[in-house]
């Protein structure tokens, strides 16, 4: 009985081929706009952000300073919200259930454009 020999796949050599490419800078519209930190009012906010992977940027904004930012970070920094959960209950103090409300951290407010609702 004779064994049939283990046929092996080709190892492939780390090439030009095979190492990922790292994108290029994306280049996004900035926004003018004044930051307000909704949740520790006169503290500033520090944050890292990468448009581009592997590029991050960090950020250390005070809050009532007026700064242009790129659009996706002003988008974030409005987007940043958290659920407050209050128990709900009656003049006789019993319960309701549970009250929630949506509590928005930071704004951030453009002053270019006014009218554009968009962030």
């Amino acid at each position: 009985m004779s064994k049939s020999p283990i046929k092996k796949s080709p190892v492939k050599s780390d090439t030009q081929e095979n190492i990922p490419e790292i994108p290029k800078k994306v280049e996004e519209p900035m926004v003018e706009g004044i930051f307000t930190n909704l949740e520790m009012e006169g503290q500033p906010v520090k944050f890292t952000w990468a448009v581009d992977k592997g590029r991050p940027t960090y950020y250390k904004i005070e809050d009532g300073e007026r700064l242009k930012l790129p659009y996706s970070v002003a988008k974030h920094l409005n987007s940043c919200k958290y659920v407050d959960k209050a128990p709900k209950v009656d003049r006789h103090g019993r319960s309701l259930g549970v009250q929630e409300r949506v509590v928005n951290r930071f704004s951030f407010r453009r002053i270019d454009d006014f009218m554009d609702d968009d962030i």
